[in-house]
């Protein structure tokens, strides 16, 4: 899919370096591939999750760290290495059933007797406890109260929950981590504890709530998500702890981990089956709990006062997989409208509602008011107005998206917009996706809408990003070889890229280029602390000193004497040998 070259020609000198030893320091810690899709956690001095899609040969990696001085950063680089070592798991992506299949299922369903179906179920239930359970809830949800049928008392565990989290001792885990415990020194690997014992504490609890959800109870798997949540509030500071560990609150940390477990309740709760009734109550019971902690704490808390309140979108995947039908979906827009929650914490429970309701025109409403706010619906929003062919709102929406995210939107601007209608916005995306990404095949599109101040800029402002190779490709492509050969010169004791910076001009100042080179290896071998690395890095010099073409006899003995240097060099001599320069 992609090189260590490619890696190497979206970052920074420094941010490949750093990576690197990321890389290698056994950083990353889990990676799942679905598709053309990773997604991964890197340990630095907090987690850090990272996203990268490959999508038509290109890489759009995503990172949670503040990281914003152009290129990849360090965890990204780390990550890619990863990806590029065969270090994943793969997740086979379930395919859905096409329009045909379902078309024809529901022909077969309507045309079949009772008496086939019946047969067909029963046969199902008898091969799975947790669909007869789930088959049991269902038939009994229809007339007993919810309060019949749980018994997971959401105080207790609030209470519980959050003495336990309370009572961790983080000085304890910092004295007592082993930096030297495992195949890397870990200086840090206390975090790694640290999150360790938090969701230590919610995993029972987890298991619990799946448990409910597979035998079809999902009142006592929702009040025990709400029993977490409520106890991850209002924990105690760091501020007794002798060492920080983190640099959120505890509260923040605690929730980040219990958002994890979280996602594993509700991606069961996508796979039962569950009655209109049973999710009726459940959202009755959610904002019955809901209603209550916003009215009995006030807005403005007095001094010693502690505060608990709901953040909606923290049960967004609980909200999203209760919209099963239009009757749910009408029932659940009703709590919605009451409570006054047309927010944006809810707004892909809205989006979600109008698509299951049919209702086109609401889902332009809501997409419209929350475009704004959030890239995802933003895109969504795009896609919508380009199935329509509604040529005015996409101009309008994509206007928007550069405006707010042009690095997340010029790559797609570059492949929808009209270049007639639009030719200012894609020039301005098409130049946005260029340097972001050191595209050259795009540059050679762009530079059709450049005049030559403008292309002189471009280079000035790349060169200014630290792209070191990028910048020389784009004066080769404008035959700029002089100011190629400036900066080689400006560059030439500094660089970790020197071989590709050089390689374009080495047959046009041949006799400069071969002095370059030969000076540099001469400095490299008088090195104190030479090593293989060494070695390594100086064929790389010598394999462009090896094709200029004027210097060929010059260039053979040169790499002769290197190789009978005395004393003798076995590493360098056999690194010679493995690129066949002799």
């Amino acid at each position: 899919m992609f090189s260590t070259e490619d890696i190497i020609n979206l970052s920074t000198d420094s941010s490949f370096s750093r990576g690197e030893d990321y890389y290698e320091s056994g950083c990353i810690k889990k990676i799942i591939r679905t598709g053309n899709r990773f997604e991964g956690v890197v340990s630095g001095s907090s987690l850090y999750k990272l996203i990268l899609n490959f999508e038509n040969e290109d890489l759009n990696f995503q990172c949670s760290c503040p990281y914003d001085h152009g290129g990849l950063c360090k965890h990204e680089v780390a990550f890619a290495l990863a990806i590029l070592n065969g270090e994943y798991t793969e997740k086979i992506e379930k395919k859905p059933g096409s329009l045909a299949d379902k078309e024809e299922f529901g022909k077969c369903f309507r045309n079949t007797d009772q008496a086939k179906k019946i047969s067909f179920l029963k046969q199902l239930l008898d091969k799975d406890s947790d669909l007869q359970n789930q088959f049991v809830s269902f038939i009994k949800s229809e007339s007993e109260d919810l309060d019949e049928i749980t018994g997971i008392n959401i105080d207790t565990i609030k209470e519980t929950v959050h003495k336990q989290l309370a009572s961790i001792d983080f000085d304890y885990i910092v004295e007592n981590h082993d930096p030297y415990n495992g195949r890397y020194y870990d200086d840090e690997g206390y975090f790694d504890t640290a999150n360790d014992e938090i969701s230590n504490v919610f995993l029972p609890y987890k298991n619990k709530a799946i448990e409910y959800v597979k035998k079809g109870n999902l009142p006592d798997a929702v009040r025990i998500m709400l029993g977490l949540y409520e106890a991850t509030q209002n924990l105690p500071g760091f501020e007794d702890n002798e060492y920080e560990i983190f640099y959120e609150s505890y509260d923040e940390i605690a929730l980040g981990l219990l958002r994890e477990s979280f996602k594993e309740i509700t991606g069961n709760i996508g796979q039962v089956v569950i009655s209109d009734e049973s999710i009726h109550k459940v959202l009755d019971l959610f904002f019955q709990r809901y209603e209550h902690l916003e009215v009995y704490y006030p807005d403005i808390e007095e001094e010693g006062d502690e505060i608990l309140i709901y953040i909606l979108k923290y049960f967004e995947k609980l909200f999203l997989s209760l919209i099963t039908n239009k009757n749910t979906a009408e029932y659940f827009y009703k709590i919605i409208r009451e409570n006054g929650l047309e927010c944006l914490d809810m707004a892909f429970v809205l989006l979600k509602i109008a698509e299951v309701t049919e209702d086109e025109k609401m889902w332009i409403e809501m997409a419209e008011k929350f475009a704004e706010s959030d890239q995802k619906i933003t895109k969504q929003l795009l896609e919508r107005y380009k199935f329509k062919n509604n040529e005015k709102d996409f101009n309008r929406i994509a206007e928007l998206a550069f405006s707010k995210w042009a690095g997340n939107f010029d790559l797609y601007l570059v492949n929808n917009l009209s270049k007639e209608s639009k030719k200012e916005l894609y020039i301005k995306a098409l130049r946005s996706y260029t340097a972001g990404k050191q595209s050259i095949a795009h540059y050679n599109e762009l530079r059709e809408y450049l005049n030559e101040a403008q292309k002189k800029k471009f280079a000035d402002e790349i060169k200014k990003g630290y792209h070191e190779i990028f910048f020389v490709q784009i004066l080769e492509i404008e035959k700029r070889h002089e100011d190629i050969l400036a900066f080689v010169r400006e560059k030439k004791d500094i660089s970790y890229n020197f071989e590709n910076i050089i390689a374009p001009i080495r047959n046009i100042y041949p006799d400069e280029c071969f002095n370059m080179i030969r000076n540099k290896c001469n400095a490299a071998l008088g090195d104190y602390n030479r090593n293989r690395k060494t070695y390594q890095q100086m064929v790389k010099w010598l394999k462009v000193m090896n094709r200029i073409e004027s210097k060929q006899q010059e260039t053979k003995q040169y790499i002769k004497t290197l190789y009978e240097h005395k004393p003798n060099l076995p590493a360098l001599k056999d690194e010679i040998r493995k690129a066949q320069l002799l």
